[in-house]
Protein backbone atom coordinates (compact mmCIF):
# COMPACT_ATOMS: atom_id res chain seq x y z
CA UNK A 1 0.00 0.00 0.00
CA UNK A 2 1.21 3.25 -1.04
CA UNK A 3 2.28 6.04 1.79
CA UNK A 4 0.07 8.73 1.97
CA UNK A 5 2.08 12.35 2.37
CA UNK A 6 1.28 13.73 5.64
CA UNK A 7 0.51 17.38 6.65
CA UNK A 8 3.50 18.51 9.11
CA UNK A 9 3.28 19.14 12.44
CA UNK A 10 3.41 22.98 12.90
CA UNK A 11 6.37 23.97 15.50
CA UNK A 12 5.65 25.24 19.02
CA UNK A 13 7.20 28.06 19.87
CA UNK A 14 7.16 29.42 23.95
CA UNK A 15 8.43 33.18 24.27
CA UNK A 16 9.46 33.94 27.66
CA UNK A 17 10.45 37.22 28.88
CA UNK A 18 12.25 37.89 32.54
CA UNK A 19 13.47 40.40 34.90
CA UNK A 20 15.92 40.57 37.93
CA UNK A 21 15.42 42.78 41.13
CA UNK A 22 17.87 45.44 40.23
CA UNK A 23 18.35 45.48 43.56
CA UNK A 24 19.04 42.39 44.65
CA UNK A 25 21.77 41.30 42.08
CA UNK A 26 21.63 37.70 42.79
CA UNK A 27 17.82 37.56 42.71
CA UNK A 28 16.15 34.88 40.60
CA UNK A 29 14.83 35.16 37.08
CA UNK A 30 11.20 36.08 37.48
CA UNK A 31 8.87 35.79 34.04
CA UNK A 32 6.87 39.09 33.65
CA UNK A 33 5.53 38.26 30.08
CA UNK A 34 4.93 34.80 28.11
CA UNK A 35 3.65 33.51 25.05
CA UNK A 36 2.80 30.05 23.82
CA UNK A 37 2.48 29.15 20.28
CA UNK A 38 1.12 25.81 19.86
CA UNK A 39 1.60 23.66 22.79
CA UNK A 40 4.20 23.84 25.86
CA UNK A 41 2.64 20.25 27.55
CA UNK A 42 4.04 19.31 29.58
CA UNK A 43 5.91 22.53 31.27
CA UNK A 44 2.65 25.16 30.75
CA UNK A 45 2.11 24.84 34.77
CA UNK A 46 5.47 26.38 34.98
CA UNK A 47 5.08 29.54 32.72
CA UNK A 48 3.21 32.06 34.46
CA UNK A 49 4.08 36.06 35.24
CA UNK A 50 5.45 35.80 38.49
CA UNK A 51 7.25 32.32 38.36
CA UNK A 52 10.94 31.49 37.95
CA UNK A 53 12.16 31.44 34.66
CA UNK A 54 15.15 29.11 34.75
CA UNK A 55 12.52 25.59 36.07
CA UNK A 56 10.20 26.81 32.65
CA UNK A 57 13.41 27.02 30.42
CA UNK A 58 14.30 23.54 32.08
CA UNK A 59 11.24 21.87 31.49
CA UNK A 60 11.18 22.81 28.40
CA UNK A 61 14.84 21.58 26.73
CA UNK A 62 13.91 18.38 28.70
CA UNK A 63 10.73 17.98 26.40
CA UNK A 64 12.13 18.55 23.07
CA UNK A 65 12.19 22.13 23.17
CA UNK A 66 15.60 24.08 21.90
CA UNK A 67 16.41 27.60 22.40
CA UNK A 68 16.37 29.37 19.20
CA UNK A 69 17.17 33.19 20.75
CA UNK A 70 18.44 34.09 24.26
CA UNK A 71 19.16 37.81 24.63
CA UNK A 72 19.54 40.02 27.44
CA UNK A 73 17.55 43.43 26.92
CA UNK A 74 19.18 45.64 29.79
CA UNK A 75 20.93 44.33 32.92
CA UNK A 76 18.17 43.00 34.83
CA UNK A 77 16.48 41.94 31.66
CA UNK A 78 15.82 39.75 28.57
CA UNK A 79 13.71 37.43 26.88
CA UNK A 80 14.51 33.79 25.72
CA UNK A 81 12.79 31.94 22.40
CA UNK A 82 12.64 28.09 22.44
CA UNK A 83 11.38 26.19 19.76
CA UNK A 84 10.17 22.46 19.16
CA UNK A 85 9.66 21.05 15.94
Amino acid sequence: MPQLPTIPRPADVVFIAWQRNPLQPRSPLTIVQFSVVGSSSPCGNLLGIGRRAIPAVRCLLRNGFSIACNRRTTSVSGFVVLVRQ
